[in-house]
């Protein structure tokens, strides 16, 4: 969640896609609030979030199922 957000900050294409309308220069959330929105809503419905994501990418065209054979996967959490 730390380097996220340090990216966030300093990304203006996250931002963008994320929303924003302005480059903000500080996050508009607390850091701890990441950890627990995934508490919140548990790691079944985390799964079936990605699913319905990935799903939806598919179907609108934005990737291939192809494009999901090879996943790097940090584990720096």
């Amino acid at each position: 969640d730390e380097v996220l957000c340090e990216r966030w900050v300093e990304n203006p294409y996250f931002q963008y896609l994320t929303g924003e309308t302005f480059f903000c220069h500080t996050l508009p959330f607390d850091r701890s609030s990441m950890t627990r929105w995934r508490s919140r809503m548990g790691e079944e419905r985390i799964v079936a979030l990605l699913q319905e994501s990935l799903s939806i990418a598919v179907k609108t065209g934005a990737m291939k199922p192809a494009d999901t054979r090879q996943v790097i996967v940090d584990t720096t959490v």
